[in-house]
């Protein structure tokens, strides 16, 4: 149901826009990893107006594909994550003495779609009782993630608990180990996970390899966490508002975000996603003095709560195609 019945218009405006495409996902599915999503609906559903593309230099010609998925499995396979290396400390967390701990890294996309689980990584020693791992990883190639779950156990092939490591872009700043956040810039969808956590490291902006200890207050209307709000994090430092990134997991032995062995059973299926349509992108050249051709796609369609609108080329190109879908939510 709208949230808007008289008249019906969108709630918020939208323009999303895929990763920059570059690569050919050859298929008539959207099956491919290579495939990006552009748009999804909210809990109230969207309206996707249409879908603009814009080249960004020298390219070929080649074709984009549009796929509808609804939302009822997961869309398709991300690449493998790296395996994990875990880097020990005797301090930061409650870990018992331990010669075996593993892990294994499991990406998730925006839409929530699983990737495949990564190789095993090596066994790694703990000296307790207050021990912490660093967990660290390579990124899957060709797909937007907005997660990672990473899965831990005390040995091999066993894991069955898992923790989140969001990858987030907050606005915050630091006065000795509290941290103040007060944008969320980008985030996983909160049906997912949340946007900070117990753990989470930072890449940038706060200082690198920094972690969160505990969340002290919330800023939400809803007082909800994992969002704005003030943190207590594992070194002292001064930092004055800026954009900051969330990078791997510290391990602390925490309570796990779930404990299923189970949770390694999702499946994609290509029967979930709808071949809607598809427009020629021509050959372009890069200039300074003349503009390359603006190529929209009309859709003009409703797009259910959960379902999501995903775009892939049928040829590699050199510089890439820009592509966004217009649209709002209802």
């Amino acid at each position: 149901m709208s949230a808007n019945t008289d008249p019906i218009y969108s709630v918020v405006p939208r323009t999303e826009w895929a990763a920059v495409l570059t690569s050919a996902a050859a298929d008539y599915t959207g099956y491919s990893n290579l495939n990006s999503e552009i748009f999804g609906g909210d809990e109230n559903g969207g309206f996707l107006k249409s879908i603009r593309c814009k080249a960004l230099g020298t390219n070929i010609a080649t074709v984009l594909r549009i796929y509808i998925n609804n939302g009822l499995s997961n869309q398709q396979i991300i690449t493998t994550s790296g395996a994990p290396t875990g880097t020990p400390s005797a301090s930061g967390g409650t870990l018992a003495t331990g010669t075996d701990n593993r892990a294994k890294i499991v990406a998730v996309g925006e839409g929530g779609d699983v990737g495949v689980v990564s190789t095993e990584s090596a066994a790694v020693s703990s000296t307790g009782p207050s021990a912490s791992i660093l967990w660290s990883w390579t990124a899957p190639s060709g797909h937007n993630v907005s997660a990672y779950r990473v899965h831990v156990a005390v040995a091999t092939n066993m894991q069955a608990e898992y923790f989140w490591a969001p990858q987030s872009t907050i606005t915050a700043s630091q006065s000795g180990t509290t941290m103040t956040v007060t944008a969320i810039v980008s985030a996983p969808d909160t049906r997912i996970c949340n946007a900070l956590g117990i753990g989470t490291v930072f890449a940038s902006g706060i200082t690198a390899g920094t972690y969160i200890v505990k969340q002290l207050t919330s800023s939400e209307a809803d007082s909800s966490l994992g969002r704005t709000g003030t943190y207590t994090l594992s070194a002292s430092a001064t930092v004055g508002s800026t954009s900051c990134v969330t990078d791997s997991l510290k391990y602390e032995q925490l309570s796990p975000a779930h404990s299923m062995v189970a949770s390694f059973d999702g499946q994609p299926t290509k029967n979930n996603n709808y071949f809607y349509g598809e427009v020629s992108l021509p050959a372009t050249t890069a200039s300074a003095t003349s503009a390359t051709p603006d190529i929209e796609y009309a859709m003009g369609i409703g797009i259910d709560p959960g379902f999501e609108v995903y775009v892939g080329l049928g040829t590699t190109v050199a510089a890439g195609w820009h592509i966004a879908g217009i649209g709002g939510g209802y």
